[in-house]
């Protein structure tokens, strides 16, 4: 009886283990297209995306460009550091930022509140096991 409950915890355990970290990974991509898609639209025009900032986002502690290039830079790298699960908590937090400010300040919308949760979850569960901080803290975690 012992060995089954042995082997019952270590079963629950990889599953566990698998589980979220498939989770984090599906999570990684699907914030990460979804970032990376609306940075390809900003670039694919950028006067317009300055006029955008300038006139229909209105921000009020920054100017239009630095608004934009701040807004831009963020859905390109932070996308791609989620990607290959690279400093994953640190590329969550700006792309939390943004998501806020667009949901408080321009476009209401409940996707919002599902992107914020999924990040969220990032933020605090990490990369998984299918990831790159996952490898860099093995190589430098003394045994």
């Amino acid at each position: 009886m012992v060995i089954f409950i042995k082997f019952f915890n270590k079963l629950l355990f990889l599953l566990e283990i698998v589980a979220l970290s498939v989770f984090a990974f599906f999570v990684h991509c699907w914030m990460g297209i979804i970032y990376f898609r609306s940075a390809f639209v900003k670039l694919n025009n950028w006067e317009n995306t300055v006029m955008l900032f300038e006139y229909e986002y209105k921000t009020l502690l920054l100017s239009p460009a630095v608004a934009a290039f701040l807004s831009t830079s963020v859905e390109l790298i932070c996308p791609i550091l989620l990607f290959i699960g690279l400093f994953t908590r640190l590329a969550v937090l700006p792309m939390l930022v943004v998501v806020l400010v667009i949901q408080y300040t321009y476009l209401d919308l409940k996707e919002h509140y599902y992107w914020v949760i999924l990040l969220s979850f990032l933020l605090c569960y990490g990369s998984g096991y299918f990831s790159c901080d996952r490898i860099i803290r093995n190589c430098f975690i003394i045994k």
